[in-house]
């Protein structure tokens, strides 16, 4: 008795071969570069609206507080990386209007210190009370840091290192620090 349903039912063999044929073109049709090209594109839409949301969720707070270590080796989340940079609840944060001297590396010993100082003195504005930011220009720069303007009770946070000289205006490029 080999296939008594076959037998009884003169239809069920036309419908097998209906069924391998719909299934091949199916996997034909899965194998096609046009059907590979729009499931690519799907898993292209699927990222780009999950970096949106996101970008969207990585925004920095209108004001904020915090404790601000100086960073260091681990993971950064909010602490002062240099005089015009630090981090705030895991964004990077480049102060947009100021330019202070490098530490990694310092060019020589002159910048060294007044790298170190400003470092310093961003870390104790910072912790001084309530920081505000507003966006001036572009939102993010080359290296994915948040460019903003930073206040703290309302006065600038550039501006005042600026007075204690430890900071200079930013003019778009950097300036060297060392004489010569």
């Amino acid at each position: 008795m080999r296939n008594n349903y076959a037998e009884l039912n003169p239809q069920s063999r036309g419908m097998r071969k209906q069924f391998r044929r719909t299934c091949s073109d199916f996997v034909h049709a899965v194998n096609s570069a046009k059907t590979k090209q729009m499931i690519r594109f799907g898993f292209l839409l699927v990222a780009l609206a999950t970096t949106f949301s996101q970008a969207q969720a990585a925004e920095l707070p209108a004001t904020a507080h915090g404790s601000f270590p100086f960073c260091g080796s681990g993971k950064r989340m909010t602490c002062v990386v240099d005089g015009d940079t630090f981090w705030l609840g895991g964004l990077k944060v480049r102060i947009a209007d100021i330019d202070t001297a490098e530490l990694e590396p310092p060019h020589c010993a002159y910048e060294r210190d007044r790298g170190l100082a400003a470092k310093a003195r961003l870390r104790a504005l910072l912790n001084s009370g309530p920081i505000t930011f507003r966006q001036a220009g572009r939102d993010e720069d080359r290296y994915g840091r948040k460019l903003r303007l930073v206040f703290v009770g309302g006065q600038s946070v550039g501006k005042v290192l600026i007075g204690e000289g430890l900071a200079r205006p930013w003019t778009g490029r950097r300036q060297p620090w060392c004489g010569g």
